[in-house]
């Protein structure tokens, strides 16, 4: 699971970022556009105590919820400082 394999950077963030990580996040999505049935590209934000950052990505598909790709969740964590290696199957 994509989500599981990201864990250990994101609990690197943690460490990094103690202060930004430990507060509660709450996502809000800007802007959406449509790029398939089951992708689109989205405009979201972080909001939290007054801090808003904004992030480009995609998100897809999955059953019946959005889910934020790997490649969108590697760039929120390089915003950190945070390196994620490439996918060990080259997607």
């Amino acid at each position: 699971d994509a989500a599981d394999a990201l864990a250990p950077y994101v609990q690197q963030a943690r460490g990094r970022l103690p202060g930004m990580v430990s507060r509660t996040w709450l996502p809000r999505v800007l802007r959406i556009r449509f790029i398939g049935s089951d992708a689109a590209e989205v405009l979201f934000a972080l909001e939290s105590a007054g801090a808003r950052p904004t992030f480009p990505g995609t998100v897809h598909r999955h059953e019946d919820r959005w889910m934020v790709t790997r490649d969108t969740m590697v760039a929120v964590l390089a915003r950190g400082g945070i390196v994620v290696p490439p996918h060990p199957q080259g997607g």
